[in-house]
């Protein structure tokens, strides 16, 4: 099932908006996931810290 929701119905709760204009359609954590559209989450890893890998996930797609 596919699905798609505005960054700002995401982010709702958070500080920092306003968000841009996007529509999420899906959430990775992995580079290799990264597709047309998603989310990709950039977090501290144990081996890889997927901060450094945003340009990376903006680069295959990702819109945030």
């Amino acid at each position: 099932m596919r699905w798609a929701q505005s960054l700002e119905d995401l982010c709702h709760d958070l500080a920092g908006g306003p968000y841009p204009p996007v529509m999420i359609r899906d959430i990775v954590e992995d580079t290799r996931e990264v597709s047309p559209g998603c989310l990709f989450v950039a977090r501290e890893g144990a081996v890889v810290d997927g901060r450094t890998l945003a340009g990376e996930a903006a680069a295959a797609g990702a819109v945030a």
